[in-house]
């Protein structure tokens, strides 16, 4: 190779911006991106259980987040007493009061693009200030690390909410969620927009995709819509799936319903998988359950899901890999960078955002919360309108969202288009308008969320729901911002 020729391919790593980034088409089907700049040809493979993979973005700094014990002084608002995972001391389970499990994140800065609304169609993110670049929003300056929870949080034997391994995920409405999460620190809160949409420009980038689930699946907690069929002597229940893989005979899952206006639970164990397959629901599979005819006379909205929805199954993979999936068993989360669950169990409540229905026109209003604190439930003083009016979704009860605008408002995704198609495309993510359809009232809006194993839709990414007793599984993650 001549001397002219080595330059010139030198000049061209070099030109290269020093940021990693991902286009997409405006195709509004396909889910799949272009890797760019740094990350042209870079892989991101993810882990199945503790197998070793490759993946690229592990040696970029912005996206590996190391994890830690740490204490939450409440008086100094700060983050005390750390102990990295490896040293002497670490646990996944702490017991003193105020300590937690968390992950640092590191400052990034990014750019993001939108054509006619679409998109978006280009995410690009980079460890150093770039000319047309922002701070990420989840961080307060470009040196101050921020930390983050490992786990959804869940009651203590102290009754206030915590980060930790071997707790039940906590599930309920946006308002008595939030008073949990006061009751640990006045400035404590679940995950903001800024949390979120800095969390997701990172996924994008890595996994170059929008249907991020389908390189990420997560299988912690699926809810199923089952039929009553038996009024035999012995009691049972069951349903159709394809996915008889993630079942097993003898498991202990739980059925719940609404009864006068309130969900209850019964647990209930898995009698036997059919071995003739049905063209066109699947196999049965059938569960014991006691007094089912006085279930049926008294209860409604059916659904079982399977037990425990429990922090911490992912334990034995966040140390093994960075950015992966836990397991492809039934009760296994996915881990995203130390983030247990990011999705597929209990949704996370975006605790600063929500939606006005405007009736049966489909028209919602966003708006964002100022102060934190001021959290009620309701559409109070302390929220501040985004002049921003959503194309009408025809009040159909389920919409995939087709494509995102900030409109204007830099890092708020708000949904700019919407089709009704049930399959994975797009973002996968939805709208949803229960119970009513459409009726005037708030949407508030949920990241994560539970995984349908029968239809495989997973409501996750983003998705607007209203706090009805149809379905209150508001989850959370405990955050406390240093400063705040």
């Amino acid at each position: 190779m001549t001397e002219h020729v080595k330059q010139k391919h030198l000049l061209t790593i070099d030109r290269r911006k020093h940021a990693w980034s991902v286009s997409f088409d405006l195709d509004g089907i396909s889910p799949d991106g272009t890797r760019e700049d740094l990350a042209r040809n870079m892989v991101a493979n993810v882990a199945v259980g503790n197998h070793a993979v490759r993946n690229d973005f592990d040696r970029i700094s912005i996206f590996n987040r190391p994890i830690f014990n740490a204490t939450w002084d409440s008086a100094a608002q700060h983050w005390v007493d750390f102990v990295a995972q490896g040293e002497p001391g670490f646990t996944f389970s702490p017991t003193e009061e105020n300590r937690e499990v968390l992950y640092r994140c590191k400052p990034f800065w990014y750019k993001i693009e939108f054509e006619d609304s679409y998109g978006p169609t280009f995410v690009s993110v980079t460890d150093t200030p770039l000319e047309g670049y922002k701070l990420a929003p989840m961080f307060q300056d470009g040196e101050t690390y921020e930390y983050r929870p490992c786990f959804e949080l869940g009651i203590g034997s102290d009754g206030k909410p915590h980060s930790r391994a071997g707790l039940t995920a906590f599930e309920t409405k946006p308002q008595p969620l939030m008073e949990k999460v006061f009751s640990y620190d006045s400035n404590a809160r679940t995950e903001t927009m800024a949390d979120w949409f800095s969390d997701y420009l990172l996924l994008l980038v890595e996994f170059a995709t929008r249907n991020l689930q389908g390189i990420l699946p997560g299988n912690a907690c699926g809810e199923l819509p089952i039929n009553i069929n038996s009024t035999e002597d012995y009691c049972s229940f069951g349903f159709y799936t394809f996915q008889t893989q993630k079942f097993t005979e003898g498991e202990t899952y739980r059925l719940s319903y609404m009864k006068n206006g309130l969900k209850e639970y019964r647990d209930v164990e898995l009698l036997w998988i059919s071995e003739e397959e049905n063209d066109e629901f699947g196999n049965w599979l059938e569960f014991d359950v006691e007094d089912i005819d006085t279930l049926i006379d008294k209860a409604s909205l059916f659904n079982v899901y399977r037990l425990p929805v429990e922090t911490g199954l992912a334990l034995p993979y966040i140390t093994k890999a960075s950015s992966g999936v836990a397991s492809k068993e039934a009760t296994s989360p996915c881990v995203w960078r130390g983030k247990e669950n990011p999705w597929g169990n209990i949704s996370s409540f975006i605790c600063d955002m929500l939606f006005d229905m405007e009736g049966k026109s489909g028209v919602f209003y966003p708006y964002m919360l100022g102060d934190i604190k001021s959290f009620d439930g309701t559409l109070n003083n302390a929220y501040t309108r985004i002049y921003y009016k959503t194309k009408s979704y025809m009040a159909q009860n389920q919409a995939n969202i087709v494509a995102f605008t900030t409109a204007g408002e830099d890092h708020i995704l708000i949904p700019a288009d919407f089709d009704y198609d049930k399959k994975q495309h797009y973002f996968a993510t939805r709208c949803t308008i229960l119970p009513n359809n459409a009726d005037d009232g708030l949407r508030f809006l949920r990241v994560g969320g539970d995984y349908t194993v029968t239809t495989g839709i997973n409501h996750a990414t983003y998705e607007m729901y209203d706090d009805s007793n149809y379905r209150p599984n508001f989850g959370g993650r405990l955050i406390l911002q240093e400063g705040s």
